[in-house]
């Protein structure tokens, strides 16, 4: 004001004039946390969307001005027994019955509803554990269905995003949860190690090694390992959440530079024609079968690559079928194969062979 100008350059000392700033992720992520909150809030019916509907199972109680800010996580995406839904459940289930501490959050679990391939006994065993959470302080909230819109309003205002998935070929939700500013936890597979780090220069999310579920008989021996190691991992983001505030903005930071666009990928294809072209050349171990298509028996088919981040797959198509893919040109069929026995079955080989080939 003119009077305070006025007596501070009658000192005579030095003047500087600096701009109040405000952490933008942080002031955005408070707006949209709390827009959320109203949303799914007690007695709050779900709005009506021309694109979908979302039925919603539990509430969170809103945070009143002045009270400590609540860490939200959450998944958006489906429900299936990939995606490790029952781990989650066992996590929020030690808490309750007290053999974990119970740590400070929200939960969401959000995504399209699919009664065929979802994993409904985790979700009702969820729903069955929302209110005895509710008792000892974690909001469960479930909702079913999807609306683009409301989707992406989900990953901007989740605080983390939590993603313990049994495989994980490439993953999408860690990708859209980094760009808008959201910390993912997830366990350590497929796209979800090529993207999310823990420490070190990349330090972007929290990471849980885990083991690969087999579901049989012995399943619970790797369900006990993974729940017990997706508790730890949640908890250190807890922790930095409440107590590490520069480490957070850290990782929010790092994630959000990360270029997961199509432009950074285009190295990746160009990669694959670069090898087919070879493959396809005169010199190359392939040949074109007398079918028109590539000739991918085990003598021929080979795994060395031109490029960093090609990979093979026999997933969706059986040896015959790639056999017969008629090239006109050059037509590049990209492929990954997981599990590692799909690759033996493929290549005709024992399975030792075709571990030590991959």
């Amino acid at each position: 004001d003119p009077y305070t100008d006025k007596v501070l350059k009658s000192l005579g000392l030095p003047m500087f004039r600096i701009e109040d700033g405000v952490d933008s992720v942080k002031a955005a992520k408070s707006v949209i946390k709390r827009f959320i909150r109203e949303t799914l809030g007690e007695d709050k019916p779900m709005p009506k969307w021309e694109t979908g509907k979302i039925e919603k199972t539990g509430y969170l109680p809103e945070v009143k001005e002045g009270e400590p800010d609540r860490l939200l996580v959450g998944s958006s995406g489906r429900k299936e027994e990939q995606k490790l839904v029952d781990i989650i459940a066992d996590m929020v289930q030690d808490m309750v019955e007290g053999r974990q501490p119970v740590l400070a959050m929200d939960i969401v679990i959000a995504g399209p509803s699919d009664k065929e391939t979802d994993d409904q006994e985790s979700i009702r065993r969820l729903q069955e554990l929302s209110g005895r959470a509710r008792q000892v302080g974690i909001n469960i909230v479930i909702l079913n269905g999807f609306v683009r819109e409301f989707a992406n309003v989900l990953y901007a205002g989740f605080d983390g995003l939590i993603m313990p998935s049994d495989f994980e070929p490439a993953g999408i939700s860690q990708q859209l949860a980094k760009r808008y500013g959201t910390v993912p936890v997830v366990r350590k597979t497929g796209g979800l190690a090529d993207t999310v780090f823990e420490g070190g220069s990349d330090d972007n999310g929290f990471v849980f090694t885990g083991t690969f579920r087999r579901m049989d008989a012995d399943d619970w021996k790797s369900r006990a390992q993974n729940a017990y190691e997706f508790y730890q991992a949640t908890r250190r983001a807890v922790e930095t959440y409440y107590n590490d505030q520069a480490s957070w903005r850290n990782k929010i930071q790092n994630g959000m530079r990360d270029d997961s666009s199509w432009t950074s990928h285009q190295k990746d294809y160009l990669n694959v024609y670069a090898w087919l072209k070879d493959q396809l050349s005169d010199n190359a171990q392939a040949s074109l079968s007398p079918y028109g298509g590539i000739d991918l028996t085990a003598d021929r088919f080979n795994l060395e690559t031109t490029g960093p981040s090609v990979q093979f797959s026999a997933g969706l198509w059986s040896r015959e079928g790639l056999e017969n893919i008629q090239i006109n040109g050059l037509v590049p069929a990209v492929i990954s194969v997981a599990p590692e026995w799909d690759l033996s079955g493929f290549l005709g080989l024992p399975l030792t062979q075709a571990t030590a080939a991959y």
